[in-house]
């Protein structure tokens, strides 16, 4: 049989931090496939620092055999033209993913496979104008992301969890908070130079528009397992952003939009019934005193609480006190049942995509799914814009200084913030 042929758009950190070292792994256990990766050097080849970076990177591409083209190169772009994957995986920066899929889609042989990373776009009108070229039933191309792959257990394991909760799901909070400030243990290395936590991840461009447009996707593609997206109703939320950058308390984060939303909506499970859900997503936060001591630092957890009183807990952490797992608990709190998640989704995702006998068809959305994501993210993200075209400046927070001050806990920081919709 002849091996499946990937094509990977884009060669930033993404690709770099998660898909190089699946695909390596991949490689690793003796999977064959044909693999591109495909760039254009415009965006960094003014830049001693990331040309640096892009000939580390090209050096381990070429170790797993895979090709590199450079669409800025006239004998590379040609080749990029002929180009006929298999499988195909738009991870270029965000506002560039509709324009990648439409030159890909409106070509005579198009891939049999599509996938966009998340989210489909920062744009909900250019999402539009994919759906408008593909229709609403094209399944060729699909919404990744990684933290639906994670929670990707056995056919049977759903329908058992789903027999678990038949009642119904009564409400559900997820949970994801990252400190990454100066007083977390994990960033020692940054202590006395940024502070900040979007600073020292450096993701001040990645980040600009604010955490609800990169973090909320990741929710929202979860809880899609487990209800309708198109259900999704804001019923309240409250933003603000830290202070603390470079070690000087009142410096606020070097983003436009929020650190931090508190965010309340509405949901129609699967089951039938509308369920009340909550979604904290906030970096220089230490944790939740609800919660205590083992979630400090990193905080990535889902609860489902059934309209039976069962509740069903998925732990996303990859590192620190918890290990990726779900657990469902019976009305007395007595451990029911529990399966660990997967550690890394991108190895999940990818082997998934180049395997002619292991695709599961739940890997990605629908592309009506994914642009549907970005309009309840939009009404999410409206308050929040609207404050800031006025001029105003969101709330503040203080997130941690070493050696100065920690991090607030979930609690104190959402008793600071007024809120901005809703109550």
């Amino acid at each position: 049989m002849k091996p499946v042929q990937l094509v990977i758009e884009g060669a930033g950190s993404v690709v770099a931090q998660y898909y190089l070292p699946a695909l390596e792994r991949l490689c690793q256990e003796g999977c064959h496939f044909g693999l591109t990766f495909v760039d254009d050097s415009r965006f960094w080849r003014d830049d001693p620092d990331l040309v640096a970076r892009m000939q580390l990177l090209r050096a381990r591409m070429g170790r797993i055999g895979a090709t590199y083209l450079d669409k800025s190169e006239p004998a590379d772009f040609m080749q990029w033209s002929g180009l006929d994957p298999d499988a195909l995986v738009i991870a270029t920066p965000d506002r560039t993913h509709v324009e990648v899929a439409l030159e890909w889609v409106r070509r005579s042989v198009p891939p049999r496979a599509i996938y966009i990373e998340k989210p489909l776009d920062v744009s909900v009108s250019r999402a539009r104008d994919l759906l408008g070229v593909i229709g609403p039933e094209n399944d060729v191309v699909r919404a990744f992301d990684h933290y639906r792959a994670r929670l990707l257990p056995a056919h049977a394991e759903f329908d058992m969890l789903a027999g678990f909760l038949k009642s119904g799901i009564a409400k559900f909070t997820f949970y994801f908070l990252e400190d990454r400030s100066g007083a977390d243990p994990l960033f020692a290395a940054e202590r006395g130079k940024h502070q900040g936590p979007i600073e020292n991840e450096n993701r001040q461009v990645a980040l600009r528009e604010g955490l609800l447009l990169d973090a909320m996707p990741h929710v929202i593609a979860v809880l899609a397992h487990f209800g309708a997206v198109s259900s999704m109703e804001l019923k309240g939320l409250r933003a603000g952003k830290y202070t603390g950058v470079g070690g000087v308390p009142d410096e606020a984060a070097s983003i436009d939009g929020e650190t931090f939303a508190e965010v309340r909506f509405l949901f129609r499970s699967h089951l039938g019934n509308r369920a009340e859900g909550v979604a904290y997503i906030g970096k220089g936060i230490k944790g939740s005193q609800r919660l205590g001591r083992d979630y400090d630092h990193n905080t990535k957890l889902l609860v489902i609480e059934g309209v039976n009183g069962r509740k069903a807990t998925f732990d996303f952490r990859k590192s620190g006190s918890g290990n990726p797992s779900k657990s469902i608990w019976t009305e007395s709190s007595k451990e029911f049942h529990r399966f660990d998640l997967h550690s890394d989704p991108y190895y999940v995702f990818l082997r998934s995509i180049t395997s002619s006998t292991d695709f599961d068809e739940r890997i990605a959305l629908p592309v009506e799914v994914g642009k549907r994501t970005l309009e309840v993210i939009e009404d999410m993200r409206y308050p929040v814009v609207e404050l800031l075209r006025k001029g105003h400046q969101l709330p503040a927070y203080p997130c941690g200084i070493f050696g100065m001050r920690d991090s607030l806990y979930l609690e104190d920081v959402v008793s600071l913030l007024p809120p901005m919709y809703g109550r």
